[in-house]
């Protein structure tokens, strides 16, 4: 563990809807999200598609 850090963190989750597109937001306290296993699981999960995941790994958020 991180001199100073908490073992728990916070974790604030928000959702909106944008036109059609569920816009998610997470944020914490800590070290910050795994992005790469965040995006991962949702697309296991059928929650994003891989190409929207391809975009967001090359800086594209639209």
């Amino acid at each position: 563990m991180a001199a100073g850090k908490r073992a728990a963190a916070t974790v604030r989750f928000e959702a909106s809807v944008v036109g059609r597109r569920l816009v998610l937001r997470v944020e914490d306290d800590g070290r910050g999200p795994n992005r790469a296993a965040i995006a991962r699981h949702a697309v296991e999960r059928g929650l994003m598609g891989a190409d929207e995941r391809r975009r967001r790994r090359n800086g594209c958020s639209t």
